[in-house]
């Protein structure tokens, strides 16, 4: 893979196409200056433009992968001051996934579904699972207010 200034190009794979993507993620205003993310957040870029062409293939299973070594590489931010850049960065993956999620149901459910992307999507629906309980337990305090509806 070549970088150029914030975009990656990939070229290869059964097409032979080339595939452009601007970075993802990029650091605007940190109070640390980047200090703790100058490896992590090239990564976490790099995997998600590869995401991305795998997803463009129609390569499900690739694409998941990829988003979840870089939902994993996230976690690697482990300092107080990165604790928002984590958690923006794991929205977006976990977003991206879903709507992933949504695409797949669409082609492997239905009256004119594919089976070959049942496995895909049966995957993903399992790494959306896990990505969620461990949100639950490590970031975020779940709360469950009573709504009265008026009968």
């Amino acid at each position: 893979m070549n970088l150029k200034k914030g975009s990656y190009f990939i070229k290869g794979g059964e097409n032979n196409c080339n595939f452009q993507r601007k970075d993802k993620f990029k650091l605007v205003s940190c109070p640390v200056n980047g200090k703790f993310c100058t490896d992590i957040l090239p990564a976490i870029n790099a995997l998600y433009a590869e995401s991305e062409y795998e997803h463009a293939n129609k390569k499900f299973q690739k694409s998941i992968d990829k988003l979840e070594q870089a939902y994993n590489k996230s976690l690697e931010l482990k300092e107080s001051p990165c604790a928002n850049c984590v958690a923006f960065f794991q929205s977006n993956i976990t977003g991206t996934l879903e709507s992933m999620q949504k695409e797949l149901h669409g082609m492997s459910r239905g009256f004119f579904n594919s089976k070959r992307y049942n496995l895909a999507h049966n995957k993903l629906t399992s790494v959306l699972m896990n990505m969620d309980l461990f949100r639950s337990k490590e970031y975020y305090t779940l709360s469950v207010q009573e709504i009265t509806h008026p009968l």
